[in-house]
């Protein structure tokens, strides 16, 4: 009897939470875009004044899919780097370069592949580094710093594509960067 009585008072807080919590429109979300603290993060690219965009292309690798795109709220500190981190990339360094050279996104290429313990062997195949923004028109530029030493700054776009053994270093992201203004 006493076992049914709590099992009862918990339902009804439960049903009480997911009341509550319907009311103030918790549970569902009207648009892709969610807020991750101070973050705001999006799976598109920047269409209106809102960050910097973001987009992975996997190209070739194992059939994965063809390329992740993002929005994510522009900081005064942000690196390359942690645009990948906060878009939820997972960006990862070599053992050498743990956080100076992308060796994988989102897992890829695998451990068995790539071990990454210095720079990722031509071989295999790598991450290639871009960006567009007002002054490129934005068109993809191949960038000659890294990840850890660019600052992405709103209304620019970070682009990333996985370049396989023999293909171009300088080939962009298959999609195009999204012009969007700025209002920081």
């Amino acid at each position: 009897m006493i076992r049914r009585l709590r099992l009862r008072w918990v339902l009804l807080g439960l049903i009480a939470l997911v009341s509550a919590g319907s009311a103030f429109g918790l549970g569902h979300s009207p648009a892709p875009t969610k807020n991750i603290g101070a973050i705001l993060s999006s799976d598109s690219q920047c269409t209106a004044e809102v960050g910097v965009g973001l987009v992975v292309d996997f190209g070739q690798l194992n059939g994965n899919p063809r390329a992740v795109q993002a929005c994510v709220k522009a900081t005064p500190k942000m690196s390359g780097w942690t645009l990948l981190e906060s878009a939820r990339v997972s960006p990862e360094g070599t053992k050498t370069y743990p956080s100076g050279f992308v060796c994988r996104l989102k897992g890829l290429p695998t451990a068995r592949v790539e071990p990454c313990e210095t720079t990722p062997d031509q071989r295999v195949g790598n991450w290639a580094y871009f960006y567009a923004n007002q002054s490129t028109d934005f068109k993809w530029q191949y960038s000659p710093i890294g990840a850890a030493s660019r600052t992405p700054k709103c209304g620019e776009v970070d682009g990333w594509r996985f370049e396989s053994s023999g293909e171009s270093a300088t080939k962009p992201p298959a999609l195009p960067a999204t012009s969007h203004g700025c209002d920081q």
